[in-house]
């Protein structure tokens, strides 16, 4: 317990004092992301990378362009977010399908107009009555592939008001991208047949209409089927990696230390302890090698955080980050122990 609160209260200093954890990258870089995406998409050796779970939030608003730039400054490879729809059709970033947490207004999305939205500012850090209102406006998925160009890529999930409406938000989405030149920054989440013990039946990857270049990392939830079985129908559709939430950890370590999947992307989802076997953020905080150590252990070389700077202070210091960052947390002083 004692190496533990030693670890938290390093990062805790580090962000209060503003060292190298908060140090800026001289500039944005499409050579460097180039290097980024290489590295997502075929995680070297003992590397694992880091996905910021709506965007770094201790640092500004969740989903926010602010909080994408937070991210890329720390060090972040990906960044998750939340695609949704307003009453007329234009693309916002959000998580809830009501404005009142992350906002200082209030009402379903459903019911706004991008103008409604307008009026509204965005709530720091995850929101919530208490939390302080900043000057920032509600994102448009433009102005969030906009931050994110040539810093970090992108993990879209989108949230359609229904199932039908599924394909409609995707077209716009990827529309969008390429207009912004940010296709190939995109990670598309892919909704599970299986999710949460209900099947849904065909698989949607034998219906969507995806092009070619579109990177996606489908969803293995945890369900009666063996995770040997799940791996026979979704490689069929040549995915670049996986993200697999579970509660059993033989169920991931099967899926992850299977040889189709050897050298490719393995996402675990610590951000709730009943996605990841209870090795949450939860559990990581007070013992980050029992949470986040265990997971790599099972297989993952990608995990999702709602904290990814004491991730990232975790990995550096236990040499799992093999970059050429020197802005990156406690990276610079493990490389002059080396």
């Amino acid at each position: 317990m004692r190496i533990s609160s030693l670890f938290v209260l390093a990062v805790a200093a580090c962000l209060s004092i503003q060292t190298p954890l908060n140090a800026a990258p001289a500039s944005v870089d499409r050579a460097a992301f180039q290097a980024l995406r290489e590295r997502v998409l075929h995680p070297p050796g003992s590397h694992v990378i880091v996905v910021a779970h709506r965007a770094c939030f201790a640092a500004a608003p969740e989903n926010s362009p602010q909080a994408i730039d937070a991210c890329w400054r720390q060090g972040v490879e990906v960044v998750e977010n939340d695609v949704r729809s307003t009453k007329d059709g234009e693309l916002v970033v959000m998580h809830d399908n009501t404005v009142d947490r992350t906002t200082n207004g209030w009402g379903y999305l459903d019911d706004l107009t991008l103008a409604d939205l307008a009026k509204f500012r965005l709530r720091d850090n995850v929101g919530g009555a208490g939390a302080a209102v900043t000057p920032y406006p509600v994102t448009t998925l433009r102005d969030y592939y906009r931050a994110a160009k040539n810093k970090v890529m992108i993990n879209l999930e989108l949230k359609p008001s229904s199932s039908a409406d599924f394909d409609t938000l995707l077209e716009k989405s990827l529309r969008i991208a390429e207009e912004e030149g940010v296709l190939d920054h995109i990670i598309l989440k892919v909704p599970d047949t299986y999710s949460h013990g209900k099947v849904s039946g065909e698989h949607i990857l034998a219906k969507l209409k995806l092009p070619g270049s579109i990177v996606i990392w489908p969803i293995i939830w945890q369900a009666k089927a063996l995770p040997t079985a799940r791996l026979d129908e979704l490689e069929a559709y040549r995915p670049a990696g996986y993200e697999v939430p579970f509660l059993d950890q033989d169920f991931f370590r099967t899926i992850a230390q299977d040889r189709r999947v050897a050298g490719r992307p393995v996402m675990a989802v610590a951000v709730q302890p009943y996605w990841s076997g209870g090795l949450s953020d939860a559990a990581s905080m007070p013992e980050p090698k029992a949470g986040w150590g265990r997971l790599i252990e099972l297989g993952a070389n990608v995990i999702m955080t709602d904290r990814p700077e004491y991730l990232l202070r975790y990995l550096c210091d236990t040499g799992r980050r093999h970059t050429p960052r020197d802005s990156e947390p406690g990276c610079a002083r493990q490389r002059d122990r080396q």
